[in-house]
């Protein structure tokens, strides 16, 4: 296959998925050479640590090799590549315990070009003085709220408001254009606002007993 095709280095995502499929080794390691920085800078944004970072990017290599066959071209390879990482990452931080802080992402349906700096984090919607122990509540329910969104939605909202990618940096990932990032972004703040509801009911100021 890589004879066929020529240098398989300089050969395109097409042609070098056809070579994994057909089982070519040195396919496999060109593709590695091609992504792995890609790869690894890709978790890296969910786990903010190199040595776990690692760790998910080599299992995101496993779960590619033994899934190529399943790859059916419909996105490009990179974006299939990136979910898997994704999926890799985010595993990564279930196993670990670690859950998403709602005290720094936001629920707020605004979607202006600033809107970052306009919205009130989750955190000021809990007027309540056991607050600490609402925010771990929350995380773990956030966490839980998360898996029922849509895959596109749900790593959309991770990498804006768990990673602060910009917009520019999603669409790039993702392959999409920006407009649907912010749509995307938009309707997983409005789909967990409505899952969180019940978390998030602002109790009316009262006066602080004495």
């Amino acid at each position: 296959m890589a004879d066929e095709h020529g240098d398989i280095a300089s050969a395109s995502d097409e042609l070098l998925v056809e070579a994994l499929k057909a089982g070519e080794n040195e396919a496999f390691t060109e593709l590695m050479r091609r992504y792995k920085s890609r790869v690894f800078g890709t978790v890296y944004h969910y786990l903010g640590d190199a040595d776990e970072a690692a760790d998910a990017a080599q299992d995101t290599f496993v779960s590619i090799y033994r899934n190529i066959s399943a790859f059916s071209g419909r996105s490009r390879l990179a974006t299939w590549i990136y979910r898997i990482a994704a999926n890799a990452a985010i595993n990564a931080l279930r196993q670990r315990g670690r859950t998403l802080e709602a005290t720094a992402i936001s629920l707020d349906e605004r979607n202006d070009d600033d809107d970052r700096a306009a919205i009130e984090p989750a955190a000021k919607v809990l007027h309540n003085p056991r607050a600490q122990l609402q925010r771990k509540e929350l995380n773990e329910v956030l966490r839980q709220k998360l898996e029922q969104l849509p895959e596109a939605y749900r790593l959309t909202f991770i990498l804006r408001e768990m990673r602060e990618m910009s917009y520019e940096d999603i669409a790039e990932i993702t392959d999409v254009p920006i407009g649907t990032v912010r749509s995307r972004l938009f309707q997983a703040r409005r789909r967990l606002r409505e899952l969180l509801r019940p978390y998030l009911q602002a109790e009316p100021h009262r006066p602080a007993a004495v």
